[in-house]
């Protein structure tokens, strides 16, 4: 039996014509919708170099008032981030339409994710989460120490398999007390006391700690032995090197993204030490 495009052959008519425009123009848009998905694909760093993020996204709202997660995706993806520690995500909250935003995050980008619930919002979650290009091979959520009136915080360690013979990395997520500079320090204190970075792991410490590089709870930091791979920067956003770290700094920057969120992502990109 022939098919409908055999049957017709070539147009004969203007109503022909027209139904062949059609056809041109879907077919158009349909390959535009494949473009605009590969564009969202985090670009690849080479396998030489580790690229790590650090984005507090303000669960989707950017400074415009427009909540938007594909442009924090696209932020993501034109970064070409291989980690990416997150902090103000909404789980399932009604404030931000039901949507788990970890998992559509994680969706556009093509990436393994790992979402800590901090505390109940809204019918549904609101914590941190770590997007990675490697399988998160498994996790454990932190309670941190908080005052009467104040938000419940998390830290969010996760270790992810980085392939090619290389050894484990070994990423925490934390976002810190804004209100007290007390509790920033109990809470910096705690994540220290809980992860354990000696072996063969590379651990990097990242997130929203709310504290200027010269604060008590950074300066504390810096004395045990902690790199800042932005410095020098004045931010609160921050990706640190635990002491003996074999990963080299090659680069750090703060990306400019103003408007999709009240913060701006920080990357750095380091080499991998040569593998035994």
């Amino acid at each position: 039996m022939k098919s409908d495009f055999q049957e017709r052959g070539s147009p004969k008519s203007p109503s022909d014509v027209l139904g062949w425009i059609c056809l041109f123009l879907c077919l158009a848009a349909l390959v535009a919708s494949f473009e605009v998905l590969a564009d969202d694909a985090p670009k690849a760093s080479s396998g030489k170099t580790l690229k790590v993020m650090s984005y507090n996204i303000h669960h989707g709202e950017g400074t415009d008032g427009r909540l938007d997660l594909e442009r924090i995706a696209a932020v993501i993806a034109n970064s070409g981030a291989d980690i990416v520690a997150l902090q103000e995500l909404d789980q399932s909250t009604r404030r931000t339409g039901g949507v788990a935003q970890t998992e559509v995050l994680a969706n556009h980008l093509g990436m393994h994710h790992q979402f800590a619930k901090a505390l109940h919002f809204q019918g549904g979650a609101y914590g941190l989460a770590v997007l990675s290009r490697w399988p998160i091979l498994r996790h454990r959520i932190h309670a941190l120490p908080y005052r009467l009136g104040q938000e419940p915080r998390i830290a969010l360690e996760t270790w992810i398999e980085a392939g090619e013979g290389r050894p484990e990395l070994h990423v925490v997520d934390v976002h810190l007390c804004h209100l007290s500079p007390q509790t920033r320090q109990e809470q910096v204190q705690r994540v220290l006391q809980l992860v354990d970075h000696r072996g063969a792991v590379q651990t990097l410490l990242a997130g929203d700690f709310n504290a200027r590089p010269e604060s008590p709870p950074m300066e504390w930091l810096w004395e045990q032995g902690w790199q800042d791979d932005l410095k020098p920067h004045r931010g609160i956003d921050y990706v640190l090197r635990a002491p003996g770290s074999k990963l080299k700094r090659r680069s750090a920057k703060t990306l400019d993204a103003p408007t999709a969120s009240d913060h701006l992502p920080v990357l750095v990109t380091y080499d991998w030490p040569e593998v035994d």
